[in-house]
């Protein structure tokens, strides 16, 4: 079985630099990395800011620094969650991984999760989420039912958008 650990970007911080969102993504994946021997890793992201480094390139630097040995795919294009998928969805069906471990911040996970299983639909997916509360309330609205069904369906419509309007 050939997988790969995916982080998605969370825009990067006001001066520039790696988002704590992003920093709770790599310090799991730096977990998984040692305790797993999980030997390669997809960081997608581009940035928020003129001049500011992207997002993906940021989450490297700190891998990279750890000197982990295992490979990593940048993918510093992507504006948004979809296109993060889009993109990633390139690579992992190039390098022919068979299951991700998609790492993501905790309130952002549901809505992700959702664009992710319609993209992947045939690939083994385990979700990871981040720990660390970063003082948002959004997770209450997340957990409600009428949510789930809301980034489902909302899901469903971008990523149709996105893979069969725009891309022809």
């Amino acid at each position: 079985m050939k997988k790969t650990i995916i982080c998605i970007g969370h825009g990067t911080s006001k001066d520039g630099g790696i988002s704590p969102p992003d920093r709770l993504q790599v310090d799991k994946a730096i977990e998984l990395i040692r305790n797993d021997g999980i030997k390669n890793i997809i960081l997608c992201g581009g940035n928020n800011y003129k001049n500011s480094p992207k997002e993906a390139e940021l989450m490297a630097a700190k891998i990279e620094s750890k000197e982990l040995g295992i490979n990593i795919f940048i993918e510093k294009a992507s504006k948004d969650t979809i296109e993060s998928v889009a993109f990633a969805k390139k690579i992992v069906d190039k390098a022919g991984f068979d299951k991700i471990i998609f790492i993501c911040w905790k309130h952002h996970i549901t809505r992700a999760y959702f664009v992710f299983k319609r993209v992947f639909n045939n690939i083994e997916i385990k979700l990871i989420s981040t720990e660390g509360d970063l003082g948002d309330n959004s997770q209450k609205r997340l957990n409600s039912r009428f949510s789930l069904l809301f980034w489902e369906t909302a899901a469903w419509i971008y990523t149709f958008i996105y893979f069969y309007i725009l891309r022809r």
